[in-house]
């Protein structure tokens, strides 16, 4: 799996942490929160009655002998130190009041640096916030960020932040407060805050967290792209006929994961044209596209099942990045249909029995990073509702580790009813997208509770768009 470290810097307070975090989410990969390391030591330090400011080698000192570990199975990833959970300590007023003495302290940065390079080892595709990411930690980083804006857009920020916690804000203090860490941040000897070489700046002061986010992502999508013939654009956003025709040629160019280059072309050409078939025909709605992750680790979309209509439907809501679904064998036996749902990359797999060469087949196109569609209740509803979901998607996420995106439909079932031979034509039908779970997160209560969840998530969406059908 090829490597993609994006850096995020700025001044306190740009909303590096958040915007980092949802960018992730977006790329489909880890999320490293490198302030949250030194307010971590900060915060340590204070509860064990060490001066940050007077004490400068027994701060070092304690850094380097405690243990700094990110619990990877929370959203946002949760901060120990040693045996602590140090999160809530983090945002605290005196930990802010004093995190700049440790980032100030050579030994400190040396440590942190140290551990961030690791951790960018150990997590190769991620996205990693800080002062000095771009510049000290990750130079060569594939895609570089510098996020600022207005000391007093900060102030107001981080006060709002604050008492949201519900904790006492003085939103004067906090900008007296900001102006003398950008001083002491730029000023310092190691690691200064400065604008990586190479670093696309972004004002955030005047734009909304999606707004900032969504940028990014279309960054990141060009340069990804650049490198793999465009193969990363980003989906779920508005694209000009000219971004359509780039994004086609780009994935036409790209041989990334086997595909062809024909094969690429059919994929966008076949879903954009239902796209349009199916909009004024069903009034289809398409909800949360823009959590399909666009590159990096494997994505597993997990759907219920209402008609023979749903793959086409969430290859329209997904058309931004080709994934494989799985179809009865018997579908196959035709050999100008089978050829057809071939080519729209459905693979075959045996009903009533363990397809075990089908399910190793896919797991292995999981590891190679690729994107596979399953239906968990195993046949289509016979009623509209969601049933229950069958264990075989579990050996999925336990052998490859993708990310899972749950998926609804409503209203491919009053469309095409189970015993019907030919659909029926208008009416409302939608497609939502859930936000991806990290397949340790899932499983962390075993399997029983993750099958639970996922069909609780898919059905309760499902609901949703039914309410939506009802405006």
């Amino acid at each position: 799996m090829e490597r993609l470290i994006v850096t995020l810097d700025g001044p306190a307070g740009s909303g590096k942490s958040t915007v980092a975090r949802l960018l992730a989410k977006r790329l489909g990969v880890e999320f490293l929160d490198t302030g949250a390391m030194y307010r971590g030591i900060t915060a340590w330090c204070l509860d064990h009655g060490i001066d940050t400011a007077g004490q400068p080698q027994r701060v070092a000192e304690e850094a380097g002998k405690v243990s700094l570990r990110f619990d990877w199975t929370t959203d946002p990833p949760h901060l120990w130190v040693q045996d602590r959970d140090m999160t809530g300590r983090l945002r605290a007023a005196d930990t802010t009041a004093a995190v700049s003495d440790i980032a100030g302290n050579s030994g400190v940065r040396k440590v942190m640096v140290e551990l961030q390079r690791r951790i960018g080892q150990e997590h190769p595709r991620l996205v990693s916030e800080g002062r000095d990411q771009g510049s000290v930690v990750f130079p060569d980083a594939q895609v570089k960020f510098y996020l600022d804006a207005s000391p007093e857009v900060r102030a107001k920020r981080r006060t709002l932040e604050l008492r949201a916690a519900g904790q006492e804000a003085d939103e004067r203090a906090i900008l007296e407060a900001i102006i003398k860490r950008d001083e002491r941040d730029r000023n310092r000897t190691d690691g200064p805050l400065v604008c990586p070489a190479g670093a696309k700046r972004v004002d955030t002061s005047g734009l909304t967290l999606e707004q900032v986010v969504d940028r990014l992502v279309g960054e990141v999508g060009k340069v990804v792209g650049e490198n793999n013939g465009g193969a990363a654009t980003p989906p779920g956003g508005p694209v000009s006929g000219q971004g359509r025709i780039r994004r086609i040629a780009g994935r036409v160019l790209s041989l990334k994961h086997s595909e062809t280059p024909v094969r690429l072309l059919w994929w966008h050409v076949f879903y954009s044209l239902f796209w349009f078939v199916f909009c004024p025909l069903y009034l289809l709605r398409v909800r949360g596209a823009q959590h399909v992750p666009v590159c990096g680790r494997p994505v597993l979309l997990v759907s219920n099942h209402q008609s023979f209509l749903d793959p086409i439907l969430i290859g329209t809501a997904t058309r931004g990045r080709p994934f494989i679904s799985l179809a009865k064998a018997s579908l196959f036996r035709n050999r100008i249909f089978g050829g057809f749902i071939r080519s729209t990359n459905a693979i075959p797999v045996e009903r009533g029995a363990a397809d075990l060469t089908a399910m190793r087949r896919c797991v292995d196109l999981l590891r190679q990073g690729r994107m596979l569609l399953v239906f968990p209740e195993g046949t289509r509803t016979p009623d509209g509702t969601t049933k229950p979901f069958a264990p075989g998607t579990l050996m999925l996420i336990r052998r490859a580790r993708p990310q899972v995106v749950p998926v609804a439909v409503e209203g491919a079932y009053d469309a095409w009813p189970r015993k019907h031979k030919l659909p029926r034509l208008g009416g409302r039908i939608a497609v939502m997208v859930g936000r991806p779970i990290s397949s340790e997160e899932l499983l962390a209560d075993g399997a029983e509770a993750a099958l639970k969840r996922l069909r609780d998530e898919v059905e309760g969406m499902r609901l949703e768009a039914r309410r939506l059908f009802e405006r």
